[in-house]
């Protein structure tokens, strides 16, 4: 009896859900950012790579600062993002446009990570696969606080765009390579709205095949094979700089669509925002 009231209570809060959806459609948006950030290497032992082209940076070559942009869209849990190419070990690095989705704790309950796959070249290293799973805590919580255009996530607050401070504290979290050191010198990142982690995917490449994920203890994304074989590298967006909301691009999720992700989770964070907007 105790499991079919269970049972019966799942169906009556589905069939709410669903007359919510109608009642009250979600509506996606698109939110596209330009962005600052820092590019690590790590070795084997969870050390800095010095960049060789950087040596007077304010890094002091432990880290190279880049930029881009990044879009996500808050029904679907998709995004995209570009890195600009830059100047490593005396050769340029550039990246393919990255594909990126939420996959929330990455064994199957609510969370916040972000797996991204693309691929760079390098040299005479073509398409080799690149991917990196990302907490966006800081980011996820900045789109449920409400974001209008012209706002900046930087690190772990959120300003308009006269820099006046919206949320004193989005709860980013710090990259996994902040704690690494340079003999006396603490080179940390601090806290960032999309942070790059220690877990890595199982299959690179194919975001159809990401899991398990495991843990190597080294942030970034180790390299199983090629030039970089054994070193774990590292995009971190928003750290060090900042995340420009550029623009909001709305667009309505088909209801059937809707009722998909609703019960799936990825559309709460939707509905939220809707709601907010429209209210």
């Amino acid at each position: 009896m105790i499991k079919n009231k269970k049972i019966l209570g799942i169906i009556i809060r589905a069939i709410g859900l669903v007359a919510l959806i109608v009642t009250h459609p979600i509506n996606a948006a698109t939110y596209n950012f330009s962005y600052t950030g820092v590019f690590t290497v790590l070795d084997q032992t969870g050390n800095y790579v010095i960049n060789s082209d950087v040596p007077s940076n304010s890094w002091n070559g432990t880290r190279t600062d880049i930029s881009g942009n990044f879009t996500f869209n808050d029904a679907t849990g998709v995004s995209t993002s570009t890195i600009n190419s830059f100047m490593l070990f005396g050769a340029p690095i550039s990246f393919s446009t990255a594909n990126s989705i939420a996959i929330g704790d990455g064994i199957g309950s609510p969370g916040n990570l972000l797996v991204s796959t693309m691929t760079f070249d390098y040299d005479t290293n073509i398409g080799v696969p690149l991917d990196i799973v990302y907490d966006a805590t800081g980011l996820f919580n900045a789109l449920q606080f409400g974001m209008s255009v012209g706002d900046v996530i930087s690190g772990d607050q959120l300003l308009d765009s006269m820099s006046n401070v919206l949320v004193g504290s989005l709860g980013s979290v710090l990259p996994a390579s902040d704690g690494v050191t340079l003999g006396p010198l603490s080179l940390q990142i601090g806290p960032t709205p999309v942070a790059a982690t220690t877990w890595n995917v199982s299959n690179p490449g194919n975001l159809n095949a990401i899991y398990p994920l495991t843990a190597d203890t080294i942030g970034g994304s180790t390299q199983l094979s090629g030039l970089f074989t054994g070193l774990s590298l590292n995009l971190d967006i928003g750290d060090a700089g900042s995340m420009y909301l550029e623009s909001i691009v709305p667009s309505p999720v088909p209801v059937p669509a809707s009722i998909w992700l609703l019960l799936s989770g990825l559309g709460v964070l939707a509905l939220k925002l809707n709601v907010k907007r429209v209210v």
